[in-house]
């Protein structure tokens, strides 16, 4: 039914740390197309774990051509992400003029990006986290994407939300960026 579409495998993850009093996190994308591995990663600052878990999927699409035929299956360990799409919460949400919604600006965007792919077929799965068995294809990328999201591991950090939307403290490394 899709043997005419390229088939692209993209498990997504995203990270953050309520302790840590900066509140960095990290997304983490590992793609599989054509049997070649490509993979992004990147870091926040001022952020929250569902936002970096969107920022992935976000990313995640982006790296789709949208000129392309495709069979896209993203598999990620957020239920959240997850059921957003497979129980039509998405779909509920838009209708509703996305009144209520958290993040609502990265949900737009979301779909926006997934509708500028008119030819690619999408598809979500869920995976239980941090599973072991790394001869496993779904298990091994999760895990791929689940360490390139640790925000311990990211180089640098971008700031995700304005500082007058929470508390979070001001790094003294960021004092040059305001």
């Amino acid at each position: 039914m899709f043997n005419d579409r390229i088939q692209i495998t993209i498990f997504t993850d995203g990270s953050c740390s309520v302790k840590d009093p900066y509140k960095r996190g990290g997304f983490g994308v590992y793609c599989i197309c054509n049997g070649k591995e490509t993979t992004l990663r990147r870091g926040y600052w001022n952020t929250t774990t569902s936002r970096m878990e969107m920022m992935a999927l976000l990313n995640g699409i982006q790296m789709v051509d949208p000129d392309v035929k495709t069979y896209v299956t993203v598999i990620s360990d957020s239920q959240f992400i997850v059921n957003a799409f497979r129980k039509g919460h998405v779909n509920s949400w838009r209708r509703n003029g996305w009144v209520g919604i958290k993040n609502s600006e990265l949900w737009k965007e979301i779909v926006t990006e997934i509708e500028r792919r008119r030819k690619m077929v999408f598809g979500m799965k869920w995976i239980g986290g941090h599973q072991a068995n790394l001869s496993d294809d779904y298990i091994f990328g999760n895990n791929c994407a689940d360490a390139l999201a640790d925000y311990k591991s990211q180089d640098c950090w971008e700031q995700d939300l304005p500082i007058a939307d929470t508390i979070c403290k001001v790094p003294e490394w960021a004092i040059d960026v305001f």
